[in-house]
């Protein structure tokens, strides 16, 4: 586990989610949006008591139900990225300022609802990436995950711009 390895983990997962969600947004039923509002209330009702166990299912339930439109084989990738890049947020939950945060999954949600495949493509790049600087070593400059983020329509965070002026 190297910050280049996760770094490039997170390259990938920002670039495959964030278009798998673009192909997903007009197909989202009534349904589909009713269980990721589900999902929601689970992660906020889980985060509170810091019960990570029973967080990560409906988390990771979350962000496959976002993608599900997208076709199995792109599912079953992210599905893998998913449960590597959990290994690092395993060993850094708690550490991050928004380790139990729900902001971000609420926007992406309220994107979706708007049918604004671009926006939810943005906001969900910018929460994995987000995710992905918080659990990097501060000293790593993760280049190629800036590019990758930009390229997918996310904005940079405040972790980043950080990085980036030093």
């Amino acid at each position: 586990m190297t910050a280049p390895d996760l770094e490039e983990l997170y390259v990938m997962r920002v670039t495959l989610e964030a278009e798998a969600l673009r192909l997903s947004v007009p197909r989202m039923t009534s349904e589909d949006l009713a269980r990721l509002e589900g999902r929601m209330a689970e992660m906020a009702h889980y985060a509170a008591d810091k019960d990570d166990r029973r967080w990560n299912l409906p988390h990771q339930q979350f962000h496959r139900s976002l993608t599900a439109h997208a076709g199995e084989r792109v599912n079953f990738v992210l599905g893998q990225m998913f449960d590597h890049a959990e290994r690092y947020r395993r060993l850094h939950i708690g550490h991050g300022p928004t380790a139990w945060a729900t902001a971000d999954h609420r926007e992406i949600l309220d994107a979706c609802k708007a049918g604004d495949r671009d926006g939810s493509a943005g906001l969900l790049a910018s929460h994995l990436a987000r995710t992905g600087f918080e659990v990097l070593d501060p000293d790593y400059r993760p280049q190629l995950l800036e590019l990758a983020l930009a390229d997918a329509g996310g904005a940079p965070s405040k972790k980043s711009r950080r990085r980036k002026a030093r």
